[in-house]
């Protein structure tokens, strides 16, 4: 049966991702199983903004995104972080287009709440755009940037628009890819993990930044039928060896531990 995957690649793991990501990617492709690809690119995003003389700010793992930064972050993730991924997976052989989720008005947006500026959530996916770039045999690279109605461009969150994707898509499994090996307790990176521990962690402060928004999104696709979910490091060589990482799963876990924390994206 033909598979479809959806792969969140964090900006904190951009340029250190191993080249066996690539490899495998071009594996998966040629076996048949369709492939989609979502980016971030927050140390670009902030590298832009450091230059320009503006500090970063973050509210809750998002970026405050005013006028001016909003267009750095189209700058870096539409243009410099979506070319650079595409240009190693067409160096693998992979037939990668690059595309950001203003284009086709792929992802619909709204504004998240007045305090964060230009930050924005999906509220609809163009399934049938997405439908029509995979049906040709390509594998969309898509940036995180999303569009109202009025053609207000946002920065949206990488871990909700690739949730958004996969849900919308009906995927058979999302991995995020960041640079930390999943959810470690006492060192040793718990195999699965539960909402209700989740949610745990996060009222308790445990999970914390970036890692945030990464798990409620995971959540999220758990809920609404996304029945592989895993949080993996994408420096390793085995980020897609089957059991690597964390796996979110709708059941029970016993675990205690912390939570490294993850840069926003």
């Amino acid at each position: 049966m033909e598979q479809l995957v959806v792969l969140k690649v964090g900006g904190s793991v951009l340029e250190r991702l191993h080249p066996a990501f690539f490899a495998q990617c071009f594996e998966a492709w040629r076996s048949g199983t369709k492939v989609v690809i979502v980016h971030g690119g927050g140390p670009a995003i902030s590298e832009l903004m450091e230059k320009q003389g503006k500090k970063p700010t973050f509210v809750k793992g998002r970026r405050v995104t005013d006028d001016e930064t909003l267009s750095l972050v189209q700058m870096a993730l539409a243009g410099q972080v979506n070319k650079q991924l595409v240009t190693r997976l067409i160096k693998q052989h992979v037939a990668a287009i690059g595309i950001s989720g203003v284009d086709l008005e792929l992802l619909k947006a709204e504004q998240v709440e007045p305090e964060l500026g230009y930050v924005g959530r999906v509220t609809d996916v163009n399934v049938d755009a997405l439908d029509q770039v995979l049906s040709q045999g390509w594998v969309p690279v898509i940036a995180s940037l999303g569009v109202d109605e009025s053609g207000q461009v946002y920065n949206i969150n990488a871990d909700e628009a690739a949730a958004d994707i996969a849900i919308a898509l009906g995927a058979d499994q999302l991995v995020l890819l960041s640079d930390v090996d999943g959810i470690c307790v006492d060192g040793r990176v718990l195999e699965k993990v539960s909402p209700p521990s989740i949610e745990r962690y996060i009222q308790t402060g445990v999970i914390t930044g970036g890692m945030i928004p990464k798990v409620r999104s995971a959540l999220q696709s758990l809920y609404k039928g996304i029945s592989v979910i895993r949080i993996v490091n994408g420096v390793h060589a085995d980020a897609f060896k089957q059991g690597a990482g964390t796996c979110i799963v709708n059941e029970e876990v016993i675990e205690h531990g912390v939570v490294s924390n993850v840069p926003p994206s």
